[in-house]
């Protein structure tokens, strides 16, 4: 059997508290019958396959994710490698509990107002050109929901549908590349599209401001030269730019669950054990204070944490954003004062504290 991944994508209003994002197998089926109209109703051709469909509604980050998409644990849960005729299998949660992580969504509510609901439709591998076509051609262009589809959703879920739209997941990555596109964010697609689609490919490129990333090929996960203030070697403001750069390609590899780690060849630097922050040793100091100044740019706001640590400075970079907190926990943990700095202070390409730099 050959297994043509769909979805139906759904615009919502922002949701209230009670909405539900996954289905008891009664309401999947429910659900399942105005969908299956539809889709026939725009491709005639679909009755000769066999349709699968998952009462979730997932973020379509997950939708396309290497590891967390749910394709793999519908043709399992599904059974659907062995010979099929046309008809319908349902996939729905039990007493809220899905048959597998990766038929519910990983965040509720979602960030964004766009989920999709997941589609399989499995047939010959003798039949599947043919259709895989036709759909294609036709579904992001005709394929929308009628509002019996869109009121069960309603009714089942107490989401509220403005719009929706049957599309294959190549039509799902191209409308988020379109997305990010008019966000002026394009730049940072490649390295999700090679995670998405070379998966056994080596990829090594430069991304805007001089981001160095690096696909490695047995991990399946993105290494990130990260390059401290003192390393970078850059002004304020291109710094700022650089950091924006890491953080918005960080930020989409989350989005899409691609695993990253950052990598730091420097004797000076050294990265905690999950990832967390880099932490550099820097110039000595005389200081035995136990403050911790904050290091901030216009932009990216917070770029550093800057303590002293037998006689000598030491700046931490936040990896992400959990590890603010989990930093500042650790600081207090040290009994060490969180003093919030005006801003950034540089002296001769060196991070500075306040009280280094006395004319920032």
């Amino acid at each position: 059997m050959h297994h043509i991944r769909l979805a139906a994508g759904i615009e919502i209003r922002p949701p209230v508290k009670s909405a539900r994002f996954i289905l008891e197998h009664e309401q999947a089926r429910r659900l399942s019958e105005p969908i299956a109209d539809d889709l026939v109703a725009c491709v005639a051709q679909a009755t000769d396959a066999h349709l699968c469909l998952v009462g979730a509604l997932l973020e379509p980050g997950q939708m396309l994710s290497p590891d967390q998409a749910p394709w793999n644990a519908m043709i399992e849960i599904g059974r659907l490698n062995q010979n099929l005729e046309p008809g319908i299998t349902i996939i729905g949660s039990h007493q809220g509990q899905p048959a597998r992580a990766q038929l519910a969504p990983l965040k509720s509510p979602p960030d964004g107002l766009f989920i999709c609901l997941p589609l399989l439709l499995s047939i010959g591998a003798d039949q599947s050109e043919a259709l895989e076509t036709v759909l294609e051609q036709t579904l992001f262009d005709q394929g929308g929901l009628k509002p019996p589809s869109l009121g069960t959703l309603h009714e089942l879920t107490g989401l509220e549908p403005v719009h929706g739209q049957f599309m294959t997941l190549t039509d799902l990555m191209a409308l988020t590349k379109m997305q990010l596109a008019a966000a002026g964010l394009d730049a940072f697609w490649a390295p999700v599209e090679h995670a998405l689609l070379q998966p056994d490919r080596s990829f090594d490129t430069e991304l805007p401001a001089g981001l160095h990333v690096f696909w490695n090929t047995q991990s399946k996960r993105f290494e990130i030269d990260f390059l401290t203030f003192d390393q970078a070697r850059l002004n304020s403001d291109d710094y700022a730019l650089w950091l924006r750069a890491f953080r918005q390609t960080t930020a989409l590899l989350d989005t899409h669950w691609i695993k990253w780690q950052c990598t730091n060849r420097s004797a000076h630097c050294t990265i905690e054990p999950q990832g967390r922050w880099l932490a550099e040793t820097a110039a000595a100091s005389a200081q035995e204070d136990a403050s911790v100044w904050i290091q901030q740019l216009n932009g990216p706001g917070l770029v550093a944490y800057t303590t002293v640590d037998n006689s000598r400075l030491k700046h931490y970079y936040p990896l992400n954003g959990a590890a603010i907190t989990d930093l500042e926990q650790h600081f207090i943990a040290k009994e060490k004062n969180l003093i919030r700095s005006a801003g950034w202070h540089e002296r001769e390409g060196r991070l500075q504290t306040p009280a280094i730099d006395s004319n920032p």
